[in-house]
């Protein structure tokens, strides 16, 4: 049994986990783009479409116009870093801790970009409860959730998008379910109040 002094520790780790994935996507949609991001300039916009692609570039082009004015030196030189090198796992690393720093100081921030990512999840055999994207209240953008659970077992339940409150906006969601046994639940979007 939880006792109530516990509960404050579980939602900070709750909230931790939230933020660690959320910097996860970012690193996987920015980590292309910073070569380009870090130069700036018409010519490098162009250049990083042709690359990657224009929604891609775009889509990396927003995160990073609202996460740039707020980096410390720190989270900028490990951006920098990770400009010289794309690839390196190591700088990756060290740039999404910086992230998840910012992300989990101003969890407004955190709201916004969360609107701009495409939130993944994947779990094998579910007993519990799995949740890709929870929301308070959606105005306006877009959520993107992808869950692949391979077993949703007796009792489990897996939700790709919870939103208490959808007040405008768009939500996609991908759930694969390879089996739902008996007394599992599977809910792609689950809108409370619209």
């Amino acid at each position: 049994m939880i006792s109530n002094k516990d509960k404050p520790d579980l939602l900070v780790w709750r909230f931790q986990m939230v933020f660690e994935q959320l910097a996860q996507s970012i690193m996987e949609i920015i980590a292309p783009a910073l070569p380009y991001l870090i130069i700036g300039g018409k010519k490098a916009a162009e250049e990083a479409a042709k690359k990657m692609g224009s929604d891609a570039w775009e889509k990396a082009k927003a995160l990073w116009d609202r996460l740039s004015p707020r980096m410390k030196s720190r989270a900028k030189a490990a951006a920098r870093d990770v400009a010289a090198s794309p690839d390196d796992p190591e700088l990756q690393k060290a740039l999404k801790k910086q992230l998840e720093e910012i992300l989990s100081e101003d969890p407004h921030l955190a709201e916004e970009v969360s609107l701009l990512v495409t939130a993944r999840q994947r779990v094998g055999e579910l007993h519990g409860l799995a949740k890709t994207v929870e929301a308070e209240e959606i105005m306006k953008g877009a959520i993107e959730a992808e869950q692949d659970v391979n077993k949703v077992a007796p009792g489990g339940e897996a939700i790709a998008v919870e939103v208490e409150r959808l007040a405008g906006g768009e939500i996609k969601a991908d759930q694969k379910l390879e089996k739902i046994e008996e007394g599992g639940k599977a809910i792609g979007i689950k809108i409370k109040k619209m």
